[in-house]
């Protein structure tokens, strides 16, 4: 099939808008280097609002075995449904709005809240942390490895 010069004109300038993108972003298109992309937001997600504390695994499950805070998953609900720590309530972003007012009566401000998202790639958890302590709750650690570190390691020994 024979191109025609405006074919080949629209194929040109997409290519050269693709190329210019690609200098102004964040992630190149071509680099003979690798792109620290996944470690850059690993870091920037352990930089927790000030006053929260970022737990590790082994630190997480001894609480949860003293049973001493409430686990809350910060997960959209289909995935809280379909699994997560025993005993966890969900309080999601998507719809802290419609259940933020029940979650302040059921839980006063004095509670100890531990938070967990999906994984250590997830930011849900850090930013419902940053939100909750805005609204007035003191005592929030965010357990990092989230719902995946959790199943990996300690439901599966």
């Amino acid at each position: 099939m024979p191109f025609t010069i405006k074919t080949i004109i629209i194929i040109s300038i997409s290519i050269l808008l693709g190329f210019m993108n690609s200098v102004r972003s964040f992630v190149p298109f071509f680099t003979p280097e690798k792109i620290p992309y996944v470690k850059v937001q690993i870091e920037k997600r352990k930089q927790l609002p000030e006053g929260i504390t970022a737990l590790s695994l082994k630190e997480a499950y001894e609480i949860f075995k003293k049973n001493t805070r409430i686990f809350i998953d910060a997960r959209l609900p289909k995935s809280y449904k379909e699994d997560h720590i025993e005993g966890a309530e969900n309080l999601s972003l998507s719809n802290i709005d419609d259940n933020l007012t029940q979650f302040m009566d059921q839980y006063p401000f004095e509670t100890a809240l531990l938070l967990y998202c999906g994984s250590i790639h997830c930011d849900s958890s850090t930013r419902l942390a940053a939100k909750l302590k805005k609204v007035g709750y003191k005592d929030i650690k965010v357990f990092l490895g989230g719902w995946a570190e959790w199943r990996d390691q300690i439901l599966k020994k």
